[in-house]
């Protein structure tokens, strides 16, 4: 399978301002790179063989940090010889062309302008420099969750402490197992104000597996915005790390102004490696923190912290979109949603099991939230251990349990899993 990469269309998402040029380099080492990899077809096993995960394991723990996939490593490695061999020349040659197939590669992914994108090391480092770079002033409110992520609470507290403005939480649901998408966007519009200026959210949740209604959010906020000026306009922000590459939606189909997420998740990208994408309206709101390296056309580079970064594994995360690509974006959230679909209603019926994923499928993604009666999240984790079982726990009060599926695993991967979890009653 090859994915045909139509140039006009690639050109007007890419929007890179390095010229025709560059432009027209970089979508054909993009295409290369999609060619060079070999075809999966419908072979799921060909898709797991390209991780070098230790066999014998139901890996149900691959959201947290990826195992590079076959391309990405290769590309990690090459580089890395290239740089080893002659740091300075190879750096100095190259640097800007491979900064022009990461825009390209991601806008193309994203569907959005690769010039408006920022590369980061993380989703942490991204939220930070979003947060703290915007303008806001003494009276202004920020409004986010009681459900979110403790590095955008973190951000956001130094945000509003540093600048005088007010933090506020609101609860999004009573019980995310039973929530509903009336409830969530209910829970939001209640609680914005005059001076509320930035509502601060996360897309998929770790904690519960819960996929926030971004669009519907979005929707309900537009009214909020019509009368407001550009610099009163509230800018829906998102924490997008477990929803990009495991749920369909793009920024612009998400409906929000403002996207931050790591790529070495759900994308297999290269470890410490992520993005900002913003809106042309937004990226005035936030202003750099770290000066960019060379040229800085904004305001994407711009806002892409400058210094030396492990640039073999920064540049490789275009083989990560390929990836994807090559598989089929469609296909692999289809394929992440049949096996956690599964895997949550198999868990709910489970007496011994009380599940805090939400039942609606359109409220969930790619993680699955339990406890189990009797045992804490370590004592559960250690006993499906014992069975060669990766899970996890979510770093949250109070913490639950998490099976994730993904590329890494098959249907028997799934029912071992589901088997050992009964057996704990």
């Amino acid at each position: 399978m090859t994915i045909q990469v139509d140039r006009r269309s690639f050109l007007m998402r890419s929007g890179l301002v390095l010229g025709a040029a560059a432009l027209s380099r970089a979508q054909a080492v993009y295409a290369e790179r999609l060619d060079a990899q070999d075809s999966p077809g419908g072979d799921w096993d060909w898709v797991r063989r390209q991780f070098n995960t230790e066999p014998g394991y139901a890996h149900l723990a691959g959201f947290f940090l990826a195992s590079h996939p076959t391309p990405v490593r290769a590309a990690i490695e090459r580089y890395r010889n290239q740089l080893d061999a002659n740091p300075i020349r190879y750096w100095v040659q190259n640097r800007l062309d491979r900064e022009a197939d990461m825009a390209a590669a991601a806008g193309t992914y994203l569907n959005v302008p690769g010039k408006d994108i920022a590369f980061t090391d993380s989703t942490t480092m991204g939220l930070g420099l979003v947060y703290n770079g915007m303008s806001l002033k003494p009276g202004d409110e920020v409004l986010t969750s009681d459900h979110d992520h403790y590095a955008t609470r973190m951000s956001l507290q130094f945000a509003t402490a540093r600048n005088g403005a007010t933090l506020v939480h609101a609860p999004l649901y009573k019980r995310s197992r039973d929530t509903t998408v009336a409830e969530i966007v209910e829970s939001v519009t209640s609680r914005i104000s005059p001076v509320t200026r930035i509502i601060a959210l996360t897309w998929v949740h770790s904690k519960t597996g819960l996929r926030l209604p971004v669009r519907a959010i979005a929707d309900a906020l537009a009214p909020f915005n019509v009368n407001r000026s550009e610099d009163e306009r509230i800018l829906l922000c998102i924490d997008g790390v477990h929803g990009i590459g495991a749920a369909a939606g793009n920024p612009a189909e998400i409906g929000c102004d403002v996207f931050i997420a790591g790529t070495h998740k759900w994308i297999f990208g290269p470890r410490g490696t992520g993005l900002v994408w913003a809106a042309p309206h937004a990226w005035p709101r936030i202003a750099p923190t770290i000066a960019p390296f060379g040229k800085h056309e904004p305001p994407g580079s711009l806002h892409t912290p400058g210094g030396f970064h492990s640039f073999e594994h920064r540049w490789s995360v275009v083989e990560a979109f390929a990836f994807h690509q090559q598989i089929g974006t469609q296909r692999i959230y289809d394929r992440v949603a049949h096996l956690n679909n599964h895997i949550k209603h198999t868990l709910a019926k489970m007496k011994h099991i009380t599940l805090h994923t939400p039942l609606d499928d359109n409220l969930s993604a790619g993680i699955v939230c339990f406890e189990v009666d009797g045992l804490g999240p370590d004592e559960t984790v250690d006993k499906l251990l014992t069975k060669r079982i990766i899970a996890s726990k979510a770093p949250y009060e109070p913490s639950y349990n998490r099976l994730s599926a993904g590329l890494l695993n098959n249907e028997d991967d799934i029912e071992k899993s589901l088997a050992a979890v009964a057996a704990l009653a």
